[in-house]
């Protein structure tokens, strides 16, 4: 079951489409621990595309899942946090320790 969750990624691969862009990113889930977690963002009809490229450090913010053992993040809003230099590359332990933020929902019914 999916679940809301705002993560600060590394990206690590885009693949760009036509409608959509997609790849795999690195954030740190506790000190010195980094997870992959493979994500896909659909372009907003209508308005401008968020450039952005690997090395990039984003905000993610979208539904979040688990399915066997592997992370899966469909991102509604992605804004940028710090932009990658080829020359200078971020390192991994750079990617802020943040609480990942995720937010369940569940229904009811008698």
């Amino acid at each position: 079951m999916p679940s809301h969750s705002s993560l600060i990624v590394l990206i690590t691969t885009k693949d760009d489409r036509t409608s959509f862009t997609q790849g795999l990113a690195k954030y740190q889930s506790d000190q010195n621990v980094f997870q992959i977690i493979r994500w896909k963002h659909f372009y907003p009809f209508g308005k401008p595309r968020l450039e952005f490229f690997p090395g990039d450090i984003l905000l993610f913010t979208g539904k979040f899942m688990i399915e066997d053992g592997i992370e899966y993040m469909t991102v509604a809003y992605a804004n940028i946090v710090g932009i990658g230099d080829p020359e200078d590359p971020f390192k991994a332990d750079e990617i802020p320790n943040l609480e990942a933020r995720v937010y369940n929902s569940f229904t009811t019914r008698e």
